[in-house]
């Protein structure tokens, strides 16, 4: 999958994969792990590398907060399933990291 149809797929509305976007971005990004802390969580350059890929490519692409949200696929789809489920990456992450990267 392109970097297009994979902004167009999101765009679209449809089901997305957190493993395609991850695939696409090493394909395609020269990427350095970073550490990065968001409110109380501190995340070294060997932890949560793949939020932090998909962080970046949602602020070379402008993607809303949403958009950035639902490049987490199945994990994304799993808190809107389950609602009272305790929140990992994408809870600790990306509600608190979208927009400040």
């Amino acid at each position: 999958m392109t970097q297009e149809e994979y902004l167009e797929a999101l765009r679209s509305g449809a089901k997305m994969n957190f493993n395609d976007l991850i695939k696409l971005i090493n394909e395609n990004y020269n990427y350095t792990p970073a550490s990065f802390i968001n409110g109380d969580l501190q995340n070294t350059a060997t932890e949560n590398q793949g939020s932090a890929k998909l962080f970046c490519f949602g602020v070379i692409h402008q993607l809303t907060k949403l958009e950035v949200l639902h490049c987490f696929g199945e994990h994304y789809q799993g808190v809107l399933n389950d609602p009272k489920v305790i929140l990992t990456k994408i809870s600790e992450i990306s509600l608190s990291m979208v927009g400040k990267v």
